[in-house]
């Protein structure tokens, strides 16, 4: 998410903090089971931080045409698969001896668009 702003003082982003923010009080709200309330955001019963999260994905993500993403079920072999994606885009910069997975795991090699995504929520619902 290089191309968010610095979020401590932007003026744009606390603006669109506090759209979205109205945006989510318009929502049809239901009953939750582990958070008090969950939203219909297009079509889907979310949890408000799932909510605030896709907002602030699409303002903000814009992918690249040299982006691969690696999407698959929780304990169906995501490390090895990881593990396979990275040796086969990076066959021709290492080594067998030398390579990068011997001493890093595979989940290092990978960014998650939760990590960056958890920073900018935190920022912008307290600013807004």
């Amino acid at each position: 998410m290089s191309n968010a702003p610095r979020l401590e003082d932007d003026v744009e982003y606390k603006k669109i903090c506090e759209k979205h923010k109205h945006l989510i009080e318009t929502l049809p709200k239901g009953n939750g089971w582990r958070v008090q309330h969950l939203y219909n955001y297009d079509g889907f019963w979310l949890n408000p931080m799932f909510v605030k999260s896709n907002l602030l994905l699409n303002t903000y993500f814009k992918s690249q045409p040299t982006d691969i993403y690696l999407a698959s079920f929780m304990k169906s072999g995501n490390t090895w698969l990881k593990a396979l994606v990275f040796s086969t885009l990076n066959r021709h910069q290492y080594s067998f001896s030398d390579h990068y997975l011997h001493k890093h795991s595979p989940q290092s090699a990978f960014p998650f668009l939760e990590s960056s995504l958890r920073i900018m929520l935190a920022l912008c619902y307290q600013l807004a």
